[in-house]
């Protein structure tokens, strides 16, 4: 008797810990990660998650950069750099997002969008197998994932050949959170609380926070973004709307 109730102890064991365990790993590789929080996530979905996360907890909007500090120190920190809350933080922001969500160093982290958006250029032109790549606007129809960029300042009217030329510019870049035929939304860090467009050097109260631009035959036009850098670890849609 002592036998058989032993038995069933441990069957009742291996079963509860069957359930709650984490799922098992998944081949390097594939981006996809899965933990008992999350389930399992691609690339793509992680990025988005960790971008409404963020969007979540900076009050969607409204809570302003100067007093969050901390949190901007850690976007910084994952650029490699160090600056103020009234320095453009949002490159750093974006770098942060892309570490979160596990890239290993497959991303090119940096405080200005340029490095990035350049380095997309080159991988595409080149052939090369990389995390981003980089395409006019007018090429093909962001999704998931996708970083849409534009120059601004002295830059704001660079295409992509004159990013491809100059290499080093003033610019800003928002992740694709969302996606429909017509419409998509972004996220992005150092922007406005009530529009969401790119702050100014020096101004205060900028914030992490969405908007949504409008597609037209699929495409952004060029005064939303001159550029989009495609994931190459895609994921479908999400069903319904941004919300």
């Amino acid at each position: 008797m002592k036998k058989l109730l032993l038995a069933l102890a441990m069957t009742v064991s291996a079963v509860i810990v069957s359930q709650t365990a984490a799922p098992p790993p998944v081949s390097a590789g594939t981006g996809v990660e899965c933990d008992i929080v999350n389930g399992c996530e691609d690339y793509a979905t992680r990025l988005v998650r960790i971008a409404n996360e963020e969007w979540n907890r900076w009050d969607y909007g409204r809570t302003q950069e100067c007093n969050y500090v901390t949190r901007v120190d850690s976007y910084w920190a994952s650029a490699g750099s160090l600056s103020g809350c009234r320095d453009a933080w949002s490159a750093a922001f974006i770098s942060w997002v892309q570490m979160q969500a596990g890239d290993d160093g497959a991303f090119t982290a940096s405080n200005s969008h340029s490095t990035y958006i350049v380095q997309g250029i080159d991988d595409r032109e080149a052939g090369r197998s990389a995390l981003y790549k980089t395409y006019r606007s007018s090429e093909l129809e962001p999704r998931l994932g996708d970083l849409v960029c534009r120059g601004r300042g002295t830059a704001s009217g660079y295409d992509y050949d004159d990013m491809k030329s100059v290499r080093a510019f003033t610019s800003h870049c928002d992740l694709v959170v969302w996606a429909s035929t017509t419409h998509i939304a972004v996220i992005g860090g150092n922007v406005s609380p009530a529009s969401g467009v790119t702050c100014l050097y020096g101004d205060s109260g900028c914030t992490v926070n969405r908007k949504f631009l409008s597609l037209s035959s699929g495409k952004l036009s060029f005064a939303d973004a001159a550029v989009v850098m495609r994931l190459s670890v895609s994921s479908p849609n999400p069903p319904g709307g941004p919300f």
